[in-house]
């Protein structure tokens, strides 16, 4: 015990984060203001010595008439945007950096994508995005230790063919004003769930230097 009260533990809360909006902060999709076509976006660090050959094949299996928006984030996945932007026939946006996460928090309208395929603990972008009550398509490991049973908009694929699929899916779902609003309100709970489980480890934690 000795030991470990000579320790500092820093522990971050879950919600220590810009890109986590406040609920009476969150916005819908505006259909007034042209909101309302779908994008995908790929934000994050996205490995490609992992995950080329995955989403190589995924986009091979998109449709090339479709008019999908991509918009790809992040200096080390410029690689990504130069790969769907070679099949020449969808709308690809390349930023290094966005600076207002929120731009790309549109309920209703943005797709956050997680093709991950390997890497172990909590990623999050996937439980900000979901926090933020956007809709999700991610393999099992992009998705891992976070807790969704019972929530909507999220779409799980193993293989590339499954994720090409539940892509094509999302894009063309149309989230009607109570749709999103449903959302909204599921995430609002599964806060309360984080901040809940955050405590009780807290004071797990603490009772063991007392």
């Amino acid at each position: 015990m000795k030991a470990l009260q000579q320790k500092i533990y820093f522990i971050r809360h879950p919600y220590l984060s810009k890109a986590v909006i406040p609920l009476s902060q969150l916005k819908f999709a505006d259909k007034e203001k042209g909101q309302m076509n779908k994008r995908f976006i790929f934000s994050g660090l996205i490995n490609e010595r992992y995950t080329h050959i995955f989403l190589e094949k995924v986009i091979s299996l998109l449709d090339l008439h479709t008019a999908y928006h991509f918009i790809v984030t992040g200096k080390a996945n410029r690689w990504l945007a130069n790969l769907i932007g070679s099949r020449g026939s969808w709308r690809v946006e390349y930023y290094e950096w966005i600076d207002n996460y929120r731009d790309i928090c549109q309920i209703g309208r943005d797709i956050h994508c997680l093709p991950d395929q390997v890497g172990a603990g909590t990623k999050n972008r996937c439980l900000t995005a979901m926090l933020n009550g956007l809709e999700i398509v991610s393999t099992p490991i992009g998705i891992e230790n976070i807790k969704h049973a019972g929530l909507s908009g999220i779409y799980i694929a193993i293989t590339p063919q499954q994720y090409a699929q539940y892509m094509d899916v999302v894009f063309h779902k149309t989230n009607t004003r109570e749709c999103m609003q449903k959302m909204l309100e599921e995430r609002r709970k599964i806060r309360e769930l984080v901040e809940e489980e955050y405590e009780l480890g807290m004071n797990h934690i603490v009772s063991m230097i007392d």
